[in-house]
This record gives structure tokens, C-alpha cells and sequence, in this order.
């Protein structure tokens, strides 16, 4: 963390703000992820959105949603989590990046299944598998295809569940 916070000085004292955004995301991936420090994501988070969206880094502005996603939905605050998510794949949609939209539809498929709507968890997982397949990002069908399976004991036959979680467990060994 203390190089992480070392090159952000740097990045903002030379004015280099496509790196700062990268940076500032970063140590928010930090903070949720190894110190599950929700708040501080969510602060270095929103100082990166600030410098992307003024900066126009929409590709940085969408994985500044995605991770806000991912806080809001390990703070549990629902609402927030699908509204970030839904900005991520617009903005995502809109600069045409099908690589982050797999990676999109995949968090909508988890955000999903976290507020029990199995419907929509499946078919975002089924976005993830579909980007995959078409552009060809054999890593996306890994976890596309063993969380799609996840819906499944709930809603249906449990052999659709064990069908993906094969298909999800062949890809991996193929790569």
C-alpha cells in the first residue's frame, strides 16, 4: 500500500492523470480487497471517477463503476451495487469494449445473485459466456460458465448446473 500511495504523489505532482486514475483505482482495489476497508474504496474510488470523467478515461470511468459495484455490494447496499453496475455496462457498451463487458456481466451475474434474483444472475452469466464466445476471451467462459451454473439447483434441473460447471472446468484445462 505505502508504494501504491507513493506513486500516486508522484502521478499528481506531474500532473500525469491517466495514471493517477489508474492508481487511485488501484489502491481502492486495495483497501477492498486485502484490508476490507469499504469506505476507503469507496473514497480512493470516486477520486479516481472525478479525475477519469473530467480527464474523459471512460474506459477508466467504467472499471471506477465496476469496483464501486463491487463495494457497494460488499457493504451490502444493494441498490447502489445495481446502479453502478448498470453505469459499467453502458459506459462499457457505449466505447465498445466487449472484453469489459464480459467482465461487466459477470459482476451483474454475482450483484444478482447476491439480492436473490436468480433470473437476471442467469442471464447476465449467459452475457458473460456470449461476449466470450464471440470475441473470443477463452478466460471470461471459465467463470461464465461455472457461475452460470449457480442459478440452476434454485431454478431447475441440477444436471444444467453440472453440465456449465464441466464446460467452465474443460476450458480452463484447454488453455
Amino acid at each position: 500500500l505505502q508504494y501504491a500511495l507513493a506513486a500516486k504523489d508522484f502521478y499528481h505532482r506531474n500532473e500525469l492523470y491517466l495514471e493517477l486514475g489508474i492508481c487511485l483505482n488501484n489502491i481502492g482495489e486495495l483497501y477492498r480487497e486485502q484490508f476490507k476497508d469499504f469506505e476507503m474504496a469507496e473514497k480512493h474510488y470516486r477520486k479516481a471517477v472525478e479525475i477519469n470523467r473530467s480527464h474523459g478515461f471512460k474506459a477508466g470511468l467504467a472499471a471506477n463503476y465496476l469496483n464501486l459495484a463491487l463495494t457497494f455490494d460488499g457493504m451490502q447496499e444493494m441498490d447502489s451495487a445495481l446502479e453502478y453496475i448498470n453505469l459499467a455496462v453502458k459506459l462499457r457498451r457505449d466505447i465498445g469494449d466487449v472484453g469489459g463487458l464480459a467482465l461487466v456481466y459477470n459482476t451483474l451475474g454475482q450483484i444478482s445473485l447476491h439480492i436473490g434474483d436468480i433470473e437476471a444472475a442467469r442471464k447476465a452469466f449467459s452475457e458473460t459466456i456470449q461476449f466470450s464466445k464471440e470475441h473470443q476471451i477463452y478466460p471470461g467462459l471459465i467463470p461464465g460458465n461455472t457461475r452460470v451454473a449457480k442459478p440452476y439447483p434454485k431454478i431447475g434441473p441440477s444436471t444444467f448446473a453440472k453440465t456449465y460447471f464441466e464446460i467452465g472446468l474443460e476450458t480452463a484445462k484447454n488453455l
